[in-house]
């Protein structure tokens, strides 16, 4: 059911880290499908990964039920319901897509059920879980047809890094309020606020251990905190192992929840938007983008995110997001889908332990949100600030996400000014100028290569070439993909380094020689323009198919 994951081709296995060898067919079984040697990592690593992933995102299970509480879900349920949909949301993430990302109960969706649709007497319960039943829905089929990715794909470059880096200042925002140290606070900062110093301490001891590469920096300092947290606190757990609490809520498909589509878009909106801005965010700060970057099988975490959600209606939990904390496996070295599993089995498990984890003091994991932020901080390097169009909808993207505590505001208002900006500086009229201008494909010429020149990737000047529309500067773009096989092909190194005689620009060479291939060679199917049989003769008795 589940493929292994598609690994990066720049990634080699070396190192120490990948001396150990495989003990059993259980380890060979987990290094074929999550790629362990491949992603120069191990199974300890891993696991340790993974128990502090799950640290670093158990507090949120049990405080995001209070909200549901408010709308008349038991807070034993909702916490049960809660573990359940998010143990079966990273088992999907973590086995289909084969990245350390893990699911957890969001916030701003269970306000959104909580206020928006249930105690505005808009919707009853029943009815509002519908509505977070087809939302989930919606996800999958969205994932399906590969909508998400097309999604993804028009967003802006600069924009997705300011995404990036906005989630490290909503991190770090979230980790100096549950300090104590809150913007909008009528007091002065507490010195004498035992927690205040407990966090200070355990940044700087988690600073210290990241920068002299301890093992386990994070997990250490993670737990010295919660035992200090508890001993301040005074919170030391009475029993630790009780039985699960379950309450099955099976949703009223009524006309009143199926016409709220408009509530079902919204809230939809906001957990895709969420997930692509804090995937890029993670998959770029653990290096595991493509050259191209995109993100192999991230479809699987989406099909986490609709299928965890609907499990959570279904058990009066809550809905999915993608985990901003998942970073912490990373520091920690995780670098596979096996963390996620880890972290998904131990969220299992908790149903059973929810007395020892609501002993757990709620900011213990402060001041590792402020940890995560000041790395996440570092893609702000590669936005062009000197370029307006650029800039502005990044530095939006950047400042409304803290100002708002919500990724997906800063998401929303990063592109709407980039859209703004697309119109008014002029990129809009010479986009659709170059579309119209395309000459349409009977009327092609035959072999008026004399114009064709590609300045780069973003711009290229076609000139009087021949191009069928949204045809040709696809097979350009994926030319300039090819380098290994450029490499290891002779005719097509040839081709790209001599073209095939003066009228072909190098690059238009190598698309066009590229479609003569067959399918089997390059992976998909071709679409061959007109021209192609004299391209062919003129191919033949180029040196370049000589060899």
């Amino acid at each position: 059911f589940f493929r292994p994951p598609h690994l990066p081709g720049e990634l080699r296995c070396g190192g120490s880290q990948c001396a150990m060898r495989p003990l059993s067919w259980g380890y060979r079984w987990l290094d074929a499908h999550f790629g362990l040697s491949a992603h120069g990592t191990n199974l300890p690593t891993e696991l340790r990964a993974g128990v502090a992933l799950f640290l670093s995102g158990a507090t949120n299970i049990l405080t995001t039920p209070m909200i549901l509480k408010s709308a008349g879900i038991s807070y034993e349920a909702s916490v049960t319901g809660s573990m359940l949909a998010t143990g079966v949301g990273c088992f999907v993430s973590g086995l289909g897509s084969g990245y350390p990302i893990a699911l957890v109960a969001g916030i701003g969706p269970n306000i959104f059920v909580a206020y928006g649709l249930v105690l505005s007497e808009m919707l009853t319960l029943q009815q509002a879980n519908g509505v977070v039943i087809m939302s989930g829905l919606l996800i999958c089929i969205m994932t399906r047809y590969c909508l998400i990715g097309k999604l993804t794909n028009i967003t802006p470059h600069s924009l997705k890094l300011s995404i990036v880096a906005g989630m490290g200042l909503v991190s770090a925002t979230v980790g100096f309020q549950c300090s104590g140290i809150r913007m909008s606070s009528d007091r002065h900062i507490q010195l004498s606020d035992p927690q205040l110093w407990v966090q200070t301490t355990a940044l700087l001891m988690g600073a210290t251990l990241m920068h002299w590469g301890a093992r386990g920096a994070v997990l250490w300092t993670l737990m010295c905190a919660s035992v200090f947290q508890c001993a301040v606190a005074g919170s030391w757990p009475g029993r630790f192992v009780c039985l699960p609490s379950l309450m099955l809520m099976g949703p009223k498909f009524l006309w009143a929840s199926l016409l709220m589509w408009a509530e079902v878009f919204a809230l939809t909106a906001m957990l895709v938007y969420d997930g692509v801005g804090c995937i890029f965010a993670i998959t770029k700060s653990a290096r595991l983008l493509s050259p191209k970057g995109e993100i192999a099988e991230s479809r699987w975490i989406f099909y986490g995110i609709g299928v965890g959600t609907i499990v959570g209606a279904l058990t009066g939990g809550s809905p999915l997001m993608v985990d901003a904390n998942s970073t912490t496996a990373i520091a920690e070295g995780g670098r596979t889908g096996l963390c996620a599993v880890v972290a998904g089995s131990l969220y299992m498990l908790s149903m059973c332990l929810r007395p020892l984890l609501e002993s757990i003091p709620e900011p213990t994991g402060a001041f590792l949100l402020v940890l995560m932020g000041t790395q996440l901080m570092a893609e702000t390097s590669a936005i062009s600030w000197s370029e307006p169009f650029q800039a502005v909808p990044a530095f939006i993207c950047l400042s409304v996400q803290p100002l708002t505590c919500s990724i997906s505001s800063g998401i929303f208002a990063g592109m709407l000014a980039s859209l703004v900006l697309f119109v008014t500086t002029g990129k809009c009229s010479c986009f659709l100028k170059h579309m119209t201008s395309l000459p349409s494909e009977e009327n092609l010429p035959l072999l008026d290569m004399s114009q064709a020149r590609a300045s780069s990737m973003d711009g290229p000047v076609w000139g009087n070439a021949i191009l069928p529309p949204g045809r040709m500067e696809t097979q350009l773009q994926r030319a300039f993909s090819y380098q290994s096989k450029w490499q290891a092909n002779p005719k097509l190194q040839h081709l790209f380094s001599e073209g095939v005689d003066e009228g072909f620009s190098r690059s238009m060479g190598l698309a066009l020689y590229e479609q003569l291939l067959p399918e089997d060679e390059t992976g998909g199917p071709l679409h061959r323009c007109s021209g192609y049989e004299e391209v062919h003769e003129r191919l033949l008795r180029s040196p370049a198919t000589s060899m």
